[in-house]
């Protein structure tokens, strides 16, 4: 079956009978339980091109992982949509900010990170809630490319945060006590005096 490409093509896809598996990376993907996700999301100039597809068939295939080039996929028309071909930025295929996590809202990973590290305000998903908004939102299978609520990513962002609010503190103290210790006396004169641990007894004659 010939493979149907919003822009270009993408290479090294194997395509399996199990339509879970996403067939660039290998691994398991997402149903995506709405079609107009897909629509919301993809760029406009490829709007009549998705309008038609998604009026035909359902079953397209949300991929989570990151590295992966491909956001939708359908297993039985060989259909795939890449990130070049998404107007949105995808949480799960980022590392550099901004990273969005809560679409309905506009709530982004750096916002949660601020609140929990750096004001040190929040510590629970309720505080996050309370002074992000992130997680009350309902419209998530239009804003979210996932399909999905950003429940899971929220709270993955809020454990990473508080890690490093507790880590902090200990690298801070680490670098102290390393800055406390006074230097080796490196000049020539000096008489290196080795540890008893280490010392080696001369042999003695009879």
């Amino acid at each position: 079956m010939k493979i149907q490409f919003l822009s270009q093509p993408t290479p090294n896809l194997t395509w399996t009978n199990d339509p879970d598996v996403c067939p660039a990376c290998g691994r398991k993907s997402w149903n995506v339980p709405q079609n107009i996700t897909l629509v919301s999301h993809v760029k406009e100039i490829y709007w009549p091109r998705i309008k038609s597809l998604t009026d035909q068939y359902r079953g397209f295939r949300f991929c989570p992982h990151l590295g992966c080039p491909l956001v939708y996929y359908h297993p039985k028309i060989h259909f795939v949509a890449t990130v070049n071909d998404l107007k949105t930025r995808v949480s799960y295929k980022v590392t550099e900010p901004p990273i969005p996590v809560c679409y309905c809202v506009g709530v982004l990973a750096e916002t949660i990170r601020e609140e929990i590290v750096v004001k040190q305000c929040c510590d629970s998903l309720e505080d996050i809630k309370k002074y992000t908004g992130a997680r009350t939102g309902k419209w998530c299978h239009i804003t979210n490319p996932s399909g999905r609520c950003c429940g899971p990513m929220v709270d993955r962002v809020i454990k990473a945060a508080l890690a490093e609010r507790v880590a902090e503190p200990l690298k801070r103290e680490a670098l102290r006590l390393a800055q406390s210790i006074p230097d080796n006396d490196a000049s020539p004169t000096a008489r290196t005096v080795s540890d008893d641990c280490c010392s080696i007894d001369s042999p003695t004659s009879d």
